[in-house]
């Protein structure tokens, strides 16, 4: 049986980078680049006790990303 899945945001991202224009798309060519999380107020109870962990694991959307028609240059996976 096949299931929609369905997410709500619960914040948001934020970064000096405004457009993809100029955005790097590897970590090591941001380096020095910060960025913060908002965390909506309803949801900022249920976020209480992460000071115990290590690291987060954040799940985003790429909500301004437009669609794009693949290109004759783009390759597609080699499926084995």
């Amino acid at each position: 049986m096949e299931e929609d899945i369905c997410y709500r945001p619960i914040g948001k991202l934020h970064s000096p980078h405004k457009s993809a224009k100029g955005t790097p798309i590897q970590p090591s060519s941001a380096e020095g680049v910060e960025g913060r999380v908002e965390i909506f107020p309803d949801y900022r109870v249920g976020l209480e006790d992460l000071g115990g962990f290590s690291y987060v694991t954040l799940i985003y959307h790429f909500h301004q990303n437009l669609p794009r028609k693949p290109s004759s240059t783009q390759m597609r996976p080699a499926l084995k």
